[in-house]
């Protein structure tokens, strides 16, 4: 039904809007299309001055006396060409009603299609009349109310069609109303009229609520102009929403300050009452002009509800907690023991038949401070304002803790003079067990002596501390009561032990102690209180730190209070003022002693509706003052108590994140040294799960310790040789690891691409790496993505230490070293040209890391290089005179070569590669210096001792030259060799199938020589005889050694033997072990003859040999004549 009201509303406004649309065009017909009026048309018309002056005050009162419409009969007599400006001024300043503005705009239209000059006179009287400038002030709203939709109602009429400035005017007289009014937010009545009409559809981009998206509109204006009318309606809106909420939180927060002292101290004051109904009223005007406009605009308005005040939530969340007690959703007590234990006391009332118990009003205490429930009975009693004001505002509260505790002690003074006690003030200690005790008429009188009574007494304490049950207990209380009681002495001394005398660190005594009491305030409620201020007053002096006491002895008494707290003989108010005392003095053992009263206490009381709200409150600013406590142990005993009350919320599930149990396995066995291969080799390596996670695990460097990558290394080549395709799968992970690190160029996982570059490093030195890999990665880390990376980021001169110290032992000659001083002498000038941005900057980066400058000649001492460059200029030079010497050696052959002077295009990262074999192609040029160098070095050290060594020293050499050869065969560098080679080829197309044999077979030959057997020599299982190693003796002696009894150059035959001169004294003479028959061992002596230069060089050495010892002599000889003359001069 509403549907169907709305809808025929809907059809109602279309067809109003239509009628709209058909009279303004035809009014636009008029205006635009009619003949004004000549000279002669004018004459026709009646002149005469009184119709016209009395025409003229009938317009003057339109609106109020006269109507529009009754003016048409005589507006199309008379001529009024001469009263144009009057005409327009008295339209202008008419005061007409909005109901009107129809037909006073009919009589425009009619005026502006016979007299051309009213649509500019009507333009500047409407100007004196809008606001449109920020001098501009409303004079009349009201009126302006009407002049806006007057003028719009023109534009869309057509009175202006001519003329722009009723445009302008329009659009510079709402500007004014809204950027003028965003603060207060005056002018909405202004506007609504405006919004309320048909015009606003024509006038703007806006559709109202009622109607849909697709309405007809006028064309008077264009899109352009229509919506940014309608942009400026929308801004105020949202600038009045803002003011609006604004306010609102104001009033909020106003509201909930009356709720506060509401509750806690009775009534607000009437100045936040008035400041509460002044925001009230502002936001209600607000919000229903924001309404109202929203509704005409078609825009939503938000809703704005008036939020509850602190103390209301909590109200309703006491009634929700006592609900779910009541219905068993929430429990008060752990369990149903707990609850028995604190809420089924034995009934000594029941019990009690042959004792007398005095009503209560018959006893007469003493206690200066008066019962507990005088004190604090009410928990609306407790004053938690400055709390609540701090947790919702933040404030400091030192201020208020001071002040509220002069009046606390002011107050406690007041009442002490009330009750006639002046002798004693309510801040001293109250330590005495000297506890006023009652005169109670008993039936009898107590017959036995004293001294029975104090044995009996004496038993009873000892076994009132042995209670550890609820039957026990019980028996205690119903003891003292029918018995002991009545002796005032025994109160004395109970009260004595349960304040002072019990066990300081018998906590858990505590709960039957307090048991004990509850069952006794059933039938002496006055003694049992009597008590309970004592605790009370024991609390109050260790809160406020007026005496240095035990920890145990306060932690003792706050238990104590708890646990008669949660036995009801101590009331909820006073638990809560107790913890508001502490909470004011959170410091130094007051911490201590707030926790251990909560942990006791807390859930207790914030699962009790009545004590509730207070409780959340104070749990709230406990948990922000921890934040400023410094003490670790203090916040772990704070975070603790808060727990204990309310516990963190637990998690949904638990996700168990392990891997199974063959993936746990492979990573432990990685970690392990013994039989780590043999297992690794039994996984099933075809496997798509097992196999491919143990594949990345010893690809990855950071699932083993860093110390272990070399295990982790020899691990792989040991697993390479079973599993020939391992090796390449482990390179590749780590290559693209490296790569994809430097592309980044993130320093977070710096660390990540150091353990893959030492992996690599290590991989080589276990032979499953081949040199050219690593000669590949050196050059990457220097030239790969250079450019975008920050001069301060050292990362890239890390790496390149870290693989040089772990490969440089094996690059200290031969090619390898070769190869290795070409890339050292680019990477110095990589080196240098992040060091000298550095010290250029110096004054805001600091000094240039140290560490680097470590590791720099670290490394240079592994490689045993010392040519290290002091500047970016030397090491510019180093690298000029490498590419030098290669343009000299391959520039004939390019300068020849036509088609090789266009190279290819080198990307970025492949410069690497075109280093390295420029470096190659360089080896040559340096090759002939080493040589060089390698002769000059086994000239000086001359001959050696004997020809065993020589012969041990060659097979090394042509070992050494055949490895050389074998990498000079991979990477070729004779220049004849390239003059041989050098050919002519024009550019060929690569086909796929090319590329994949290539692979294929590079893929073979590595196979092939990582699997090639290496030949050994059989070891010689020839031995010495016995007999023989007795009689051998080595001696060297020339002809010249007059002293040597052996005059042959070098004696390795029997001792007989060598008694005859030899005849042939340039003859030596060898003992040669051979095999003879039987397999048995035989020296024959063999005759060599002696090298020239031998003994001259023997000699060279020997004088040697004796110049260091006389001289290590004469030094150790001066130092101790040096060290005995400080012994002499020494003053004892």
């Amino acid at each position: 039904m509403r549907e169907a009201e709305e809808s025929d509303e809907r059809q109602n406004l279309l067809a109003e809007l239509r009628k709209r649309h058909s009279s303004q065009e035809e009014n636009i017909q008029k205006v635009t299309k009619s003949e004004k009026f000549d000279d002669d048309g004018f004459h026709r018309l009646d002149s005469t001055l009184k119709k016209t002056t009395a025409f003229m005050k009938k317009v003057r009162n339109i609106g109020t006396s006269a109507t529009a419409s009754s003016l048409m009969p005589e507006l199309e007599k008379l001529n009024l060409s001469m009263f144009m400006d009057e005409l327009a001024a008295s339209i202008a300043e008419a005061k007409f009603k909005s109901g009107e503005i129809g037909s006073v705009v009919d009589v425009c239209v009619f005026l502006a299609s016979r007299y051309k000059v009213f649509p500019e006179n009507l333009i500047a009287q409407l100007r004196k009349s809008l606001p449109s400038k920020k001098a501009d002030k409303i004079a009349n709203p009201s009126k302006l109310r009407v002049d806006i939709r007057f003028l719009a109602e023109l534009l869309l009429n057509g009175v202006f069609c001519n003329h722009k400035e009723g445009l302008q005017l329009f659009g510079q007289s709402l500007n004014f109303i809204m950027t003028t009014d965003k603060s207060e937010h005056a002018n909405v009545g202004i506007l609504l009229p405006l919004c309320r009409s048909l015009a606003i559809i024509d006038c703007s981009d806006i559709v109202p609520a009622k109607f849909d998206s697709d309405v007809p509109r006028s064309s008077i204006l264009t899109s352009d102009q229509r919506k940014a009318v309608g942009q400026l309606f929308r801004d105020y809106l949202r600038s009045l929403i803002e003011h609006a909420n604004t306010v609102r939180v104001e009033m909020n927060k106003i509201h909930r300050h009356i709720k506060r002292l509401e509750r806690t101290r009775g009534d607000a004051s009437n100045e936040d009452r008035a400041k509460f109904e002044e925001f009230k009223s502002q936001f209600m005007r607000l919000y229903q002009n924001g309404q109202e406009l929203s509704e005409s605009l078609g825009l939503e308005m938000p809703t704005m509800a008036e939020e509850p005040s602190d103390d209301e939530e909590d109200e309703q969340a006491a009634v929700r907690l006592s609900a779910d007690i009541n219905q068993g959703r929430i429990l008060l007590w752990p369990d149903d023991d707990t609850r028995r234990f604190y809420e089924n006391l034995l009934d000594l009332c029941r019990v009690a038949v042959n004792i007398n118990v005095q009503p209560e009003d018959t006893y007469v205490s003493t206690s200066q401070e008066g019962t507990v429930q005088q004190l604090c009975d009410k928990i609306e009693d407790i004053d938690l304002t400055e709390f609540e004001h701090e947790r919702d505002d933040a404030k400091s509260e030192k201020n208020e803790e001071n002040a509220e505790d002069k009046n606390e002690e002011n107050a406690e003074d007041e009442q002490s003079e009330e009750e006639g006690d002046s002798s004693e003030d309510e801040s001293q200690p109250v330590v005495s067990a000297n506890v006023t005790t009652t005169t109670c008429d008993v039936v009898g009188e107590n017959t036995v002596s004293g001294e029975e009574n104090r044995r009996r007494m004496d038993e009873f304490l000892d076994r009132l501390s042995n209670s550890i049950n609820r039957e026990m207990i019980d028996r205690s209380s119903q003891e003292f009561a029918f018995e002991l009681y009545k002796n005032k002495r025994n109160r004395k001394r109970l009260s004595a032990y349960m304040v002072e005398g019990a066990p300081k660190d018998r906590l858990d005594l505590l709960p039957f102690f307090a048991r004990f009491l509850a069952t006794l305030n059933q039938v002496y409620p006055e003694y049992v209180h009597d008590i309970c201020k004592e605790l009370i007053g024991l609390f109050r002096d260790y809160v406020r730190l007026i005496k240095r006491i035990r920890l145990d002895a306060k932690v003792y008494a706050v238990r104590f209070v708890g646990e008669l707290i949660k036995f009801g003989v101590i009331s909820k108010a006073e638990a809560l003022n107790c913890l508001r005392m502490l909470m004011s003095e959170l410091k130094q053992s007051n911490v201590d002693l707030i926790c251990c009263l909560i942990e006791s206490v807390g859930q207790f009381l914030y699962r009790s509706p009545e004590s509730y709200p207070k409780m959340k409150v104070l749990l709230d600013v406990m948990k922000r003052k921890k934040e400023k406590i410094k003490d670790p142990r203090q916040q772990i005993l704070l975070d603790n108590a808060y727990y204990s009350v309310i516990p963190p919320e637990e998690t949904s599930e638990f996700v168990d994140n392990r891997l199974p149990v063959e993936k746990e396995y492979i990573l432990k066995r990685l970690n392990e040294k013994v039989n780590r291969v043999s297992a690794l080799r039994k996984i099933d390596w075809s496997d798509d799960d097992i196999g491919v996670f143990a594949l990345e695990a010893i690809s990855d460097p950071t699932s083993v310790p860093f110390g272990n990558i070399n295990q982790l290394a020899r691990c792989v080549s040991s697993l390479s040789e079973k599993y020939d395709w391992l090796y390449n799968e482990v390179l590749d992970n780590i290559l693209e690891r490296i790569r994809l690190s430097l592309e980044i160029g993130v320093l977070a996982i710096s660390q990540h691409v150091m353990a893959n570059v030492v992996y690599l490093g290590h991989l080589y030195n276990e032979e499953v790496c081949e040199l050219h890999v690593i000669m590949l990665v050196l050059y990457q880390l220097i030239s790969f993505n250079v450019r975008e990376e920050d001069p301060r980021n050292l990362l890239r001169t890390r790496l390149v230490c870290s693989l040089l110290r772990v490969v440089g032992e094996f690059f200290r000659k031969g090619s390898r070293r070769r190869k290795v001083d070409v890339f050292l002498c680019y990477f110095y000038r990589f080196y240098w040209s992040k060091k000298d941005v550095w010290l250029q900057r110096g004054s805001d980066w600091g000094q240039f890391p140290l560490d680097i400058d470590f590791m720099m000649k670290e490394m240079l001492n592994e490689l045993g290089r010392e040519d290290f460059p002091t500047s970016l200029e030397e090491a510019n030079k180093m690298v000029e005179k490498i590419e030098k010497a290669y343009m000299m050696q391959e520039g004939p052959q390019l300068a020849s070569d036509g088609t090789r002077l266009l190279h290819d295009i080198i990307e970025e990262g492949d410069e690497g590669d075109y280093d390295e074999e420029s470096e190659q192609e360089f080896d040559e040029v340096e090759d002939e210096d080493y040589e060089d160098e390698d002769y000059e070095e086994y000239d000086e050290e001359g001959d050696f001792d004997d020809e065993e060594e020589y012969a041990e020293d060659e097979s090394e050499q042509d070992e050494h030259d055949m490895e050389r050869d074998d990498e000079d065969a991979d990477y070729p560098s004779d220049v004849d060799d390239e003059e041989e080679h050098v050919t002519v080829h024009t550019q060929r197309r690569i086909l796929p199938e090319d590329e994949q044999f290539m692979n294929d077979l590079d893929r073979m030959l590595s196979e092939a020589y990582m699997t090639a057997p290496v030949a050994k020599a059989p070891a010689a299982d020839l031995t010495i005889p016995q007999a023989a190693i007795q009689k051998l003796e080595r001696r060297i002696t020339f002809p010249a050694d007059v002293a040597s009894p052996y005059p042959s150059a070098v004696d390795l035959a029997y001792r007989g033997a060598a008694a005859a001169e030899p005849t042939k004294p340039e003859k030596m003479k060898m003992a040669l072990l051979t095999r003879g028959k039987g397999n048995k061992t035989v020296l024959k002596a063999v005759s060599l003859e002696t090298p020239k230069n031998l003994e001259e060089s023997w000699r060279m050495r020997q004088a040697q040999r004796e110049q260091e010892h006389n001289e290590m002599k004469r030094l150790t000889l001066k130092m101790n004549e040096r060290i005995m003359n400080d012994d002499d001069t020494d003053p004892k």
